[in-house]
């Protein structure tokens, strides 16, 4: 008996899920595609990967860690993030999902339990998920990432055997200033933070309160299709192959690249030493996205390195108040407020940030971004400006009228068919 073959709904389903989200939200783009990338990491799992043949030593599945980076309540972190619920609780068979209170004995429990010691992770609220279990909980996941066949916690008597290559995805968002105070300079410079995809954004991609004007009818006729189709896409499995010309161009791409950032960049090291892991992870993803045909090529990987070298750009910002000046995240709160209003009295300052610090330690901490070369200092009749140096901010673009998905750079740059 001839098996059926299933016709996809959506031909792309990364920009179907834009299609989707996007008209709904004032969430950045990033956030939103990276959130389409994550709910299709959590539908395959570990049931495609690229084989040890092709690396030496090790197997990359296309599970992925990506965590959101915002200011609170300013940028749509948490609403983005609950956009994989909707879509991934409805497949069928079920993907296992992280128990509401997460330990690190919750978590080894939910795996074993699962048929295929598969599971996903969404940390709307970060901090809350490593409190509960304190700073051990970065190398257990560290451990899951990499899909360890056995794994104990401390807490148990003797280490559980887990079933054949566990796999987690996480999805998790939190502030700059969490990061800063609560992320440990040895986690950034560790393993953990190599294996997480961080996604900086500083503003919402648009204003809008009401959304009445859209078709909610049709948005959520597109919702079954992304389920249907992701269900689909759920239940392909195999070994990855990648086309000799792509192969050729991917190690062109190592050679050429591999050891051309700045030691200076210490905190980055361990993103770009994991960069072509995470370049055949994503690869992957976008494969999934519009074909069943389990070959990497070179556009794939085109596009997955140009998403993350889109990622790259905003890593300074995440990791620049991690170190030893505890006072990075209030001069880099100075010199924004400079910013914003141009020119401002020293006596400005000390009003707006006298909690803080001292009037002395405010003192340094200007100076500091004078000696920076962030802001100059000018003297007027006795009274002390403030001004910022570089660009000023630039207005906000107007918005178009109407959503094409298409002429969204970080959706445009992924294939599209028919």
């Amino acid at each position: 008996m001839t098996e059926i073959k299933y016709e996809r709904k959506c031909k792309n389903w990364l920009h179907s899920f834009g299609e989707w989200a996007l008209p709904k939200s004032e969430a950045p783009e990033s956030f939103v595609f990276w959130t389409g990338l994550f709910t299709l990491a959590c539908a395959v799992r570990r049931q495609v990967y690229v084989p040890k043949e092709n690396f030496g030593s090790w197997e990359c599945a296309p599970n992925l860690y990506i965590m959101f980076i915002g200011q609170a309540g300013k940028v749509r972190k948490s609403t983005t993030v609950n956009y994989t619920e909707e879509l991934i609780d409805m497949v069928s068979p079920p993907v296992p999902k992280a128990p509401e209170m997460i330990t690190k004995e919750s978590l080894l429990t939910a795996i074993v339990n699962s048929p295929d010691a598969s599971m996903y992770m969404v940390a709307p609220e970060f901090g809350e998920f490593i409190v509960k279990s304190g700073p051990d909980m970065y190398s257990f996941l560290t451990n899951v990432y990499d899909g360890k066949r056995r794994i104990s916690v401390s807490t148990l008597s003797r280490g559980v055997e887990l079933a054949d290559r566990p796999c987690c995805n996480l999805l998790g968002a939190t502030t700059p200033e969490w990061v800063a105070a609560n992320m440990p300079e040895s986690v950034i410079g560790g393993g953990y933070a190599s294996r997480v995809i961080f996604i900086h954004e500083k503003t919402v991609r648009r204003r809008k309160l009401y959304y009445r004007d859209l078709n909610h009818e049709q948005l959520e006729l597109l919702r079954l299709d992304l389920v249907d189709d992701l269900s689909h896409i759920s239940s392909l499995n195999g070994v990855f192959t990648i086309e000799p010309e792509a192969e050729k161009f991917m190690e062109d791409w190592y050679q050429r690249t591999a050891d051309t950032y700045s030691e200076a960049d210490y905190k980055m090291h361990g993103f770009f030493e994991r960069l072509p892991a995470h370049i055949h992870k994503v690869a992957m993803l976008i494969r999934l996205a519009y074909s069943d045909e389990l070959t990497l090529t070179i556009p794939d990987f085109k596009e997955a390195i140009s998403l993350l070298k889109m990622v790259e750009k905003g890593l300074p910002d995440t990791f620049q108040a991690i170190g030893k000046n505890p006072y990075t995240v209030d001069m880099n709160r100075i010199f924004a407020f400079v910013k914003e209003k141009g020119r401002v009295t020293k006596q400005e300052v000390n009003q707006r940030f006298y909690h803080a610090a001292n009037p002395a330690m405010l003192a340094e901490l200007v100076n500091g971004l004078a000696d920076m070369g962030k802001i100059t200092m000018e003297f007027v009749n006795g009274t002390t400006f403030i001004l910022p140096l570089g660009d000023n901010p630039k207005p906000r673009p107007a918005e178009k009228p109407a959503f094409d998905p298409t002429k969204i750079p970080i959706l445009s740059i992924v294939p599209k068919l028919g």
